[in-house]
């Protein structure tokens, strides 16, 4: 049985994206339990995998502010 992650990286984020905004655009794919921003990346821990695993499936190679 495989163990899935429920905590995401985010990386190359602009330093014009604020943090609110970044948060609002991962959370229409789950509950985030935390959030955790420090310059240019970021981990998001969701509450359920499998919204981690959404959020990764829409969310890679997109961009955001640039």
């Amino acid at each position: 049985m495989s163990r899935h992650s429920t905590r995401i990286y985010i990386g190359r984020i602009s330093e014009e994206t604020i943090t609110r905004k970044l948060e609002s655009k991962f959370r229409r794919y789950g509950r985030i339990r935390d959030m955790d921003r420090r310059g240019g990346y970021a981990f998001i821990e969701y509450y359920d995998y499998r919204d981690a695993d959404d959020a990764i499936y829409e969310m890679h190679r997109r961009t955001l502010d640039g």
